[in-house]
């Protein structure tokens, strides 16, 4: 048997009653290999738009780069559209991704984009001024008005989270490298105390910045 990894990009959250709703736009990639095409066919009759892609390694880092705003998504409490409208949201997700991405240029990787999304230029595009960065992300990414991230649900359902998948891996391997990563380190802290204790959740803006030691203006 032969198994391959793939990379998934939008949101999905459970509404109950076997109702699961897609919240963002993006397609499905999986591990180029001998069987892939077939698979690849299978999944676009099916209605999901898929690509291959050799270095899958490289596809999921840069997901991943993208999925560190799951935390504050969750800890926000806001829909995915509300958070990423403010900008000093985006300027603390900007800081989280930068710390993210010098870490991994220590470690010589390399996030590779996923459709139109490019991780280095995130940061930078999550600076912008209200009106340049709506225009550009919208040409980039389709968001529901009603997504949430999927670990918002987690927290609410009073499950574990996937955190030290997410900010946790840029920890771990900021220990390998021998290199600090304050801001992701904190995140996991606040998301393991949400987990035990929901009534964390829907931090301000101006307490998260706080937690975080980071300043807006």
């Amino acid at each position: 048997m032969e198994v391959l990894a793939g990379m998934v990009p939008f949101n999905v959250v459970s509404k109950g009653k076997g109702h699961f709703h897609r919240g963002t736009s993006g397609n499905l990639v999986i591990e180029h290999s001998k069987s892939s095409r077939s698979l690849k066919r299978i999944f676009n009759r099916a209605g999901l738009p898929t690509n291959t892609h050799k270095n899958i390694g490289g596809i999921l880092w840069g997901k991943l780069i993208f999925n560190l705003n799951n935390s504050l998504n969750a800890l926000s409490g806001l829909t995915l559209k509300t958070e990423i409208s403010k900008l000093g949201y985006r300027k603390i997700l900007s800081k989280l991704m930068k710390e993210s991405l010098d870490i991994l240029r220590l470690a010589e990787i390399r996030p590779i984009r996923s459709g139109r999304m490019i991780p280095s230029l995130a940061p930078t595009i999550l600076n912008l001024p209200d009106f340049l960065f709506f225009k550009i992300a919208s040409s980039m990414v389709k968001i529901d008005p009603e997504a949430r991230s999927s670990m918002w649900e987690d927290l609410v359902q009073k499950r574990s989270t996937e955190i030290d998948s997410l900010n946790g891996e840029v920890v771990k391997l900021a220990d390998v490298m021998g290199h600090p990563a304050p801001l992701n380190r904190e995140i996991v802290r606040l998301i393991k105390e949400a987990e035990s204790n929901p009534e964390i959740l829907n931090l301000s803006l101006e307490d998260l910045a706080e937690k975080l030691e980071i300043k807006l203006n």
